[in-house]
């Protein structure tokens, strides 16, 4: 069995329901600070897209720098692009601000740049090596860290955000 048809499949479905779960929030619902220590729904979805730059870019890519340390640095509708070396995450994810429609831009750059990637991609590239940059894990197959790492962190943070809706009085998830 091929596995490339399943990694498209989770990939592009998990965006899917990232976007739908985002819907059109307005920037209330976004900056919205929860009780107890859960981050904004702004937060949540910076670090979901920045996350998949990142990893796409420095690990499936070979090294490249994300777009949001280069030609998009200031075209992404954040006030911050990620949390500081010394800067807790709370602070960080508190303080952050969305301009939803210009980050939604540089999302589905991203997001196209990723299922791009596997639309093209043969078996062997699937099969290929890579190391997460997570300290400990060992290199896998290129396959296992889309679906397993990639995937698995869209889809639970669109689960958290989801919810964070839902505290609102919102529709979360889309179905």
């Amino acid at each position: 069995m091929d596995v490339k048809p399943i990694v498209e499949a989770l990939i592009k479905r998990n965006h899917e329901v990232l976007e739908t779960t985002i819907g059109d929030s307005p920037a209330e619902v976004l900056h919205w600070v929860p009780p107890g220590i859960a981050h904004p729904i702004a937060a949540l979805y910076a670090h979901v897209v920045t996350g998949e730059d990142m990893m796409f870019h420095r690990v499936l890519m070979n090294g490249q720098n994300p777009l949001y340390e280069g030609e998009w640095a200031t075209k992404t509708g954040l006030s911050e692009i990620r949390e500081k070396p010394g800067v807790s995450w709370d602070q960080w994810a508190r303080r952050l601000r969305m301009d939803l429609a210009a980050f939604r831009e540089y999302a589905h750059l991203i997001q196209g740049k990723m299922e791009a990637y596997v639309a093209a991609a043969d078996e062997a590239e699937m099969a290929r090596m890579v190391t997460p940059h997570i300290p400990g894990r060992p290199p896998v197959p290129a396959a296992v860290f889309i679906t397993n790492i990639m995937c698995n962190h869209i889809a639970n943070h669109a689960g958290e955000i989801s919810t964070l809706k839902g505290l609102q009085g919102l529709k979360g998830y889309p179905f």
